[in-house]
């Protein structure tokens, strides 16, 4: 085992406890005896003392952390182990009209139902779950089943199971029932989320045949959820008791999802999980999975529709804000028509009705009743998705929620960040939380006429007094190499972005090098390699930031660097001004740069405090950038 004396003093501790409770007893009770001794003098000598109701004054000597009290501390944090069960959700192959059925989810050493399929978190080749959970005996897992063509009888959805450190989990345990007789032969999945204590883990679904369909048509689909690789029942998988994802079975095993790359083995999880996904399917083209998780709330699971009429309205008003945006290829001086004044009120009212309006009414609910709760302590929010469509950070609260809180945009307000939600091997699944800052490659293609950018030389003088900072050529080749072997930082794009239209009135995301246009799929097929390094991406050009659904996938600049593995992104939602998407950079990195000498920095809320300057100028390219990545994710030298 190798690391620094911490996380080797971490990592031998359990290890020694559990040698010498197993083979000498008396010296383990006597140990625990010293250090309960230990512990009550440090707690005695701890206690604040008063007089006369008077704290007493601290020991300036004393270096010793201040106890909070209950009421406002925060919960110490714990170290992370990675557990690891096969996921088994036990169902009938085939069922029948009108009939009644049970499903039972649980987590076994033993691989128990292959047929089971992981669609996020991460996993070993043999279909484990690795699940990265806080040093204790048990675990407390929240299972959300959701059953799109099926009734889960009772509206009982969400159940919790018990999962020791060895062993199988208790069993989360389901009443299923099938549509009436009038209901056309199909195939239907099961789908079901775990997650601990508001973090998410992981989601699983299993495929079942509604009786009618030839049974050639079962065997079909079975050849299409490919049975897990190399999976052998009858094999035990312990806790893993170091805190990265380890080799299995000397060295036989491997990870098949890219592993979380969190530096930090004491993850943070959000205040507030949303998980949001989009049914692509035409006919239900409006509906969306909703789940809500918080530690501090009972968890959501359920179904919410955005009608075409309000689909149509945000597309118009999203048309219409950006009218208040200078675009980036605008001519030099070119200016808004709009005052300030004018440009914050309108943004302001647009939000409070698209929150009035597509905010499900469990996530309002959600976010009041934490404010109400935590107040001030209320500081992150985590959205899991597979349609970026949504401006999720525009929406304005309609009134204050608490005593001292005022209505806000969320982007402002609170460390919003998204998540993409991706068939892709690559994407890590779930945002790491620190990465290193080692480089800041710049991507600055020279542009000539009307296509020159006369901010763009403020943006990379800015750039070039940032410690790690280096600059390849905006021409194709360069370009190649650099994503083939991506640096361990942040990459910047400044320049032009266009989404182009094609033949089959598809739209086509395309950012312009000096030699050539790099296209989604040129750079699925540059990038396409395991990534090593996970950098970071800021793409500061125009319209890069929208994405659209083709094909039943979510396209888009965003969805593809996460695809190949980047630990967050950065981009406009709409159309940048040249002079302001400059001047967000510049005050992005300078802050950005400042602050790493002193210690870690927090990104999301490095841009809501960047987003603040709206309200000062009005220009709402302030509020055009969007951040997927995690709340709590820092930059550390």
């Amino acid at each position: 085992y190798t690391g620094n004396a911490l996380e080797i003093y971490q990592y031998v501790l359990p290890q020694m406890t559990r040698f010498l409770g197993e083979n000498h007893p008396d010296v383990l009770a006597a140990n625990n005896e010293i250090a309960r001794l230990r512990d009550s003098q440090l707690a005695f000598y701890q206690k604040p003392k008063t007089l006369d109701g008077l704290p007493d004054r601290p020991n300036q000597f004393d270096d010793r952390s201040p106890v909070l009290s209950a009421e406002n501390s925060l919960p110490p944090r714990e170290m992370v182990i990675d557990v690891i069960r096969y996921p088994t959700l036990k169902a009938p192959e085939t069922v029948t009209p009108a009939s009644t059925f049970d499903v039972k989810i649980s987590l076994t050493t033993d691989l128990l139902t292959p047929e089971v399929e992981i669609l996020a978190g991460q996993s070993t080749s043999r279909g484990e779950l690795v699940m990265r959970l806080p040093d204790r005996d048990k675990w407390q897992i929240d299972v959300i089943i959701a059953a799109p063509q099926f009734e889960v009888l009772d509206g009982k959805n969400i159940a919790q199971i018990t999962l020791p450190r060895e062993g199988n989990s208790s069993e989360a345990i389901y009443k299923i029932r099938v549509p009436g007789a009038d209901c056309a032969p199909s195939q239907s999945t099961i789908y079901a989320t775990l997650w601990h204590e508001g973090t998410f883990l992981a989601k699983i679904s299993r495929r079942i045949l509604v009786s009618g369909l030839e049974n050639e048509l079962f065997a079909s689909a079975n050849e299409e959820i490919e049975s897990v690789p190399g999976a052998r029942p009858g094999i035990r998988s312990e806790p893993n008791l170091r805190g990265d994802l380890p080799e299995i079975n000397g060295g036989s095993e491997t990870i098949t999802q890219v592993p979380s790359i969190s530096l930090a083995k004491d993850y943070q999880t959000p205040d507030l999980t949303v998980w949001i996904l989009k049914d692509f399917e035409a006919e239900n083209a409006g509906r969306y999975e909703l789940q809500i998780n918080s530690p501090y709330l009972q968890p959501y699971s359920g179904e919410f529709v955005i009608t075409p009429r309000s689909s149509d309205w945000l597309q118009k008003q999203t048309m219409s804000i950006t009218r208040g945006a200078v675009p980036i290829n605008a001519p030099t001086g070119t200016v808004s028509n709009e005052k300030p004044a004018q440009r914050v009120l309108r943004l302001q009212a647009f939000g409070k009705q698209l929150y009035k309006e597509l905010a499900p009414a469990e996530l309002k609910s959600a976010i009041r009743e934490l404010l109400q709760k935590r107040g001030d302590k209320f500081k992150s929010i985590q959205i899991y998705t597979n349609n970026p469509g949504i401006p999720w950070e525009l929406m304005h609260t309609t009134e204050a929620m608490n005593g001292f809180d005022k209505p806000d945009f969320l982007g402002t307000r609170f460390r919003i960040a998204r998540w993409h939600i991706s068939g892709n091997f690559n994407v890590l699944s779930r945002p790491p939380q620190r990465n290193r800052m080692n480089e800041l490659v710049l991507i600055s293609p020279r542009y000539e006429g009307r296509m020159a950018l006369p901010s763009q030389q403020k943006e990379i003088a800015a750039l070039q007094s940032i410690n790690g900072f280096r600059q390849v050529s905006g021409k194709f080749d360069p370009l190649q190499e650099l994503f083939g072997n991506f640096p361990s930082g942040i990459i910047h794009f400044a320049g032009h972005g266009e989404v182009q239209q094609s033949f089959e009135n598809i739209p086509e995301y395309v950012i312009l090098l000096e030699d050539a246009k790099l296209d989604l799929l040129t750079w699925r097929g540059i990038a396409s390699g395991s990534p090593r390094n996970n950098p970071f991406f800021f793409f500061n050009a125009c319209d890069v930031g929208q994405s659209h659904n083709v094909a039943n996938f979510v396209d888009g600049w965003a969805p593809a660097v996460l695809e190949t593995g980047a630990s967050g992104y950065i981009g406009g939602l709409w159309p940048l001004g040249d002079a302001s998407a400059a001047d967000f950079a510049v005050r992005f990195y300078e802050i950005l740069d400042d602050k790493l000498k002193d210690g870690p920095v927090n990104v999301a809320d490095l841009l809501r405090e960047t987003r603040k300057n709206f309200t000062e100028n009005g220009d709402p390219t302030f509020l055009a950038y969007i951040y997927y990545g995690d709340p709590n994710f820092e930059f550390v030298r």
